[in-house]
């Protein structure tokens, strides 16, 4: 199976999204879309080859492919999130 997962909505947005206690980053896609555990993302890198973002997930070695860049990312989660974290 690809090791990679290609969402194709460049002008939607990245999003934070809570239920109860757990944070979900929802990331658009042409089947709607998906949510990640937020505490499962190991990190976010930039796709030179491609463009947009690798997202790494703990516990794995597959990639989720997003087309935001990293800057795009935490802007789209910042502009999202009504009390954005402090660095």
């Amino acid at each position: 199976p690809p090791a990679f997962v290609m969402a194709n909505y460049n002008d939607e947005l990245v999003s934070l999204v809570k239920f109860g206690e757990l944070t979900f980053l929802f990331l658009p896609g042409e089947n709607g879309g998906r949510l990640v555990p937020a505490k499962e993302i190991k990190s976010v890198v930039p796709d030179y080859r491609d463009g947009g973002s690798l997202i790494f997930l703990s516990n794995s070695e597959k990639a989720i492919r997003v087309p935001q860049t990293p800057e795009e990312i935490v802007e789209d989660v910042e502009s999202s999130n009504p009390h954005p974290a402090e660095a």
